[in-house]
């Protein structure tokens, strides 16, 4: 019919109970994508940094205490990588 749908009931996807494979090589563009202040930023600190919370909030700090945000849900994106590899 015109305008309608193009599939039919029958046709739906039933939904997926396998995991999906892990990819190998995961790539990030790192400053001002996964986290804020920028890198430049942070002079005299940086890395090492520590997670402020043990379950993911987006909150770390780095080596000289500077508070380090992780946008939008990149804890959890870091979380469910490291879960995968570990698992």
């Amino acid at each position: 019919r015109a305008g309608g749908p193009y599939f039919t009931h029958s046709a739906r996807r039933r939904p997926q109970t396998t995991r999906m494979r892990a990819p190998s090589l995961i790539v990030f563009d790192l400053d001002a994508a996964c986290w804020m202040p920028e890198m430049y930023q942070l002079w005299g600190g940086g890395a090492p940094f520590k997670q402020l919370s043990t379950s993911p909030n987006n909150r770390l700090e780095d080596c000289r205490g500077t508070a380090v945000r992780l946008l939008a849900d990149v804890a959890a994106s870091f979380a469910e990588i490291h879960e995968r590899q570990t698992s």
